[in-house]
């Protein structure tokens, strides 16, 4: 079984890429999705980067 991707009935879910750095910083740098972050969004893309590569290793 390949663990970096796993298909459910409704969608596939596979570990982050580096190419996704720019979706990620999208979602978390933006305010409207992080109201209740108590971090706040995201600053830069450096962040998006530290944290992928975070997700990755776990």
């Amino acid at each position: 079984m390949n663990v970096d991707q796993v298909k459910t009935e409704r969608l596939p879910l596979r570990k982050p890429e580096p190419k996704d750095v720019i979706d990620i910083f999208s979602i978390e740098g933006d305010p409207a999705t992080n109201r209740y972050r108590p971090a706040g969004p995201m600053k830069d893309r450096q962040e998006a980067e530290e944290t992928l590569k975070q997700w990755r290793t776990d």
